[in-house]
């Protein structure tokens, strides 16, 4: 079976070539529909699930403060306060995943080749990126999903909390399963094989599968 080629090949050549500026290459990109970031109906659906998520978990709190008697019934919902070693622990993870974010973002701009964030011509397998394919995302949906875990004894979490997660949580693979398209649009074979060894979410599976790596690299 061939080798499927990269798309994307093109596009870095004229740029290392000078033949090209980056403004250049992002329109080259946008022709051949190489782009991450646009407005389709991923983004739209992507967009919707993040507002409605976060609107019911913080509708519950907002209510108290409306003398609106057709809202009584979401004031009177059961209100639960997670246990303060949960807390912890989900606030350790959001600093983990905003820790991720962070470095992710600075690889892509740094050595993605556009120094422009998603939208990027060099393939990257680095830092986050060998544990996991989608370092940003989860670390941006981690703030989303357990900060109302971390703040339940400020807000009112109830089942609409809950439910506003579960959401999130949907969201969470939405762009993600779309990028991973576009990425092997970009990349072919390569990219294949990289979801075959990286996990989209799955830290602990990538630590594993980075630690086998290294050991059958080290024979």
């Amino acid at each position: 079976m061939p080798v499927e080629k990269e798309n994307i090949g093109e596009i870095v050549d004229k740029l290392e070539k000078g033949e090209i500026t980056i403004k250049e290459a992002r329109i080259e990109l946008k022709k051949k529909g190489l782009q991450h970031h646009g407005i389709g109906l991923t983004e739209l659906i992507l967009g919707l699930t993040i507002i409605l998520g976060l609107f019911l978990i913080y509708f519950p709190t907002i209510t108290n403060f409306l003398p609106l008697r057709f809202l009584d019934f979401f004031t009177q919902l059961s209100v639960f306060d997670f246990p303060f070693a949960v807390k912890i622990i989900a606030s350790i993870i959001i600093a983990i995943g905003i820790i991720m974010t962070g470095y992710a973002s600075h690889l892509l701009s740094s050595k993605g080749g556009l120094k422009q964030g998603d939208d990027t011509i060099k393939f990257i397998r680095e830092g986050p990126y060998k544990i996991m394919r989608h370092p940003i995302a989860f670390g941006m949906f981690c703030l989303f999903i357990l900060h109302p875990i971390v703040l339940s004894h400020l807000i009112s979490y109830t089942i609409l909390a809950l439910i506003g997660q579960l959401i999130l949580i949907l969201g969470m693979f939405i762009g993600p399963i779309n990028e991973d398209k576009i990425n092997i649009l970009k990349w072919g074979d390569k990219y294949r094989q990289y979801i075959k060894e990286v996990p989209r979410f799955n830290f602990i599976s990538g630590l594993w599968n980075l630690r086998k790596r290294g050991i059958e690299d080290g024979k």
